[in-house]
């Protein structure tokens, strides 16, 4: 039902449509819903591909709990790997200037670079900058 309704709605490049299905396998799969259900939301009427990419979702303050359980999962798979360039935006953080930035969330920077660690498995380059 969802490949259908998708194709309706929007121009969609076969091989979304294939990795939708689970032909990549299943951490591709995972993107593609999330980069269809992110489109969808947006109305956009169809993609364009790209030849790099830049990741921003990093902090654990905003992402939280949830970002953390989607990255392990994902990293978790052996297909888990991204397949053009991608860098990854800053953490909101510096190893060494914590106690100067105090900030108050319980285990920050374990958790923080759990979420940077999981991207690296993903095969996101850790730039941590806001410059792609």
């Amino acid at each position: 039902m969802r490949l259908r309704v998708v194709a309706k709605i929007m121009e969609t490049p076969s091989r979304l449509l294939a990795q939708l299905r689970g032909e990549e396998g299943v951490t591709r799969q995972k993107a593609a819903r999330l980069v269809v259900d992110l489109a969808y939301t947006a109305q956009a009427d169809g993609f364009i591909e790209v030849v790099h990419a830049h990741v921003s979702g990093v902090s654990v303050i905003t992402g939280g709990h949830g970002l953390r359980r989607f990255l392990s999962d994902l990293s978790a798979d052996d297909d888990g790997q991204v397949v053009i360039p991608t860098t990854l935006n800053s953490a909101g953080c510096d190893r060494e200037k914590m106690e100067e930035m105090d900030i108050q969330w319980p285990d920050f920077l374990e958790q923080q670079f759990e979420i940077v660690q999981a991207y690296e498995r993903l095969g996101i380059d850790g730039t941590l900058s806001c410059t792609p």
